[in-house]
């Protein structure tokens, strides 16, 4: 009788375990879906080719592809690369603090830099100072991080890819971050980069032809054309960076935030159903997510930090620049607008003076 009583109470334990088993299936997939393994049947489907295609082409990453990265292989010609794309960088950054610090128009002709004609100002090359340096510390970071494989986000999209993750989203909520990602790539980061481009890259070659064509400066055709190839080159790689940190962002708040809705949804569940260790596993698939979003805020407050600290003194440099500025496209409203208020004191002083003519008569 003991034995068959033992039998008994392991049959409700095991029909327990395989009912709660159950129920978590049901809450992770909708019934109006097929029971089907969303992430290893769609693995384009979380932008991943979008963020291959940002991050890989450009040399951002020593590593030749994203699956690459946790297997530490760096070849010796995409190290090379990048390095050049560095010094580079590096190089247009002195040229700027040397044409910012002298000023004057000897050092415009000799280093080939056809913004002279804009105005005897700082302001356009400490525009263009400040943002190569913001784009140097973003990629110098980046770096760092791959170096001492501490990429955190790199690390959560292999785990995604090769669906080694702990928890996962549903197919409910992976179609809705796979669409919402690719809508907001599509009709907001791409425009955003190529018009990035285009409107600076097509009035930089304008200046360049004006300034050639300039009878009062002595600029040399072939060093305005290097000139404008490498400012070329340095200004489509800092809008590159510009563009894979807003897709790494996007990216994460995106995931975060839908794994956060799905672990509400299992929680509403479970006070519904009154099931304990339903809301067990929530609490710790909670934990699990918490834990991750600090080690992103981890990696992306180092970055943000010097950004923030290198960005904010240059604005205010901009801004003073701005207000003292002596840009002829600047100033050409200042003119105007000092000219009308000359000619309204002009008029108003002859009126007042036929007044008091004719009050003596």
């Amino acid at each position: 009788m003991i034995g068959l009583q033992t039998i008994s109470k392991l049959k409700i334990k095991v029909r327990k375990r395989i009912k709660t088993r159950i129920e978590v299936l049901e809450l992770q997939i909708p019934k109006n879906v097929k029971r089907n393994n969303y992430v290893n049947d769609n693995k384009e489907d979380f932008g991943y080719n979008i963020i291959e295609k940002c991050l890989v082409p450009n040399n951002l990453l020593f590593t030749p592809s994203i699956e690459e990265y946790s297997s530490g292989n760096r070849p010796l010609k995409r190290q090379l690369i990048t390095y050049a794309y560095y010094i580079l960088q590096w190089t247009y950054e002195i040229k700027f603090a040397i044409i910012s610090l002298i000023n004057k128009p000897w050092i415009y002709t000799l280093l080939a830099e056809p913004l002279y004609i804009l105005g005897k100002d700082r302001l356009p090359v400490m525009m263009y100072a400040l943002f190569n340096l913001l784009a140097i510390v973003a990629q110098q970071t980046s770096i760092t991080f791959e170096r001492n494989m501490k990429f955190e986000f790199l690390s959560l999209v292999i785990r995604m890819k090769n669906n080694q993750n702990i928890y996962q989203l549903n197919d409910k909520y992976s179609e809705k971050f796979s669409k919402n990602f690719k809508l907001i790539f599509k009709m907001i980061i791409k425009p955003l980069w190529i018009a990035g481009i285009l409107l600076n890259v097509i009035p930089y070659g304008y200046i360049s032809i004006e300034a050639y064509f300039n009878s009062r400066m002595n600029f040399s055709a072939i060093g305005l054309m290097i000139n404008y190839v490498f400012f070329t080159i340095i200004w489509y790689r800092c809008i590159s960076i510009v563009r894979i940190v807003l897709v790494i962002y996007v990216w994460t708040v995106l995931y975060l935030k839908y794994n956060f809705d799905q672990i509400r949804e299992k929680v509403q569940h479970c006070v519904k159903t009154a099931n304990s260790k339903l809301i067990i596993d929530a609490i710790r698939e909670h934990n699990y997510f918490t834990g991750l979003t600090k080690k992103l805020n981890q990696m992306l407050c180092i970055g943000l930090g010097i950004n923030y600290f290198c960005g904010t003194p240059g604005v205010d440099i901009l801004l003073h620049l701005s207000i003292y500025s002596e840009n002829l496209y600047l100033r050409s409203r200042d003119t105007g607008i000092v000219a009308s208020t000359n000619k309204s004191a002009s008029f108003a002083k002859r009126g007042v003076t036929k007044r008091l003519h004719w009050r003596c008569r």
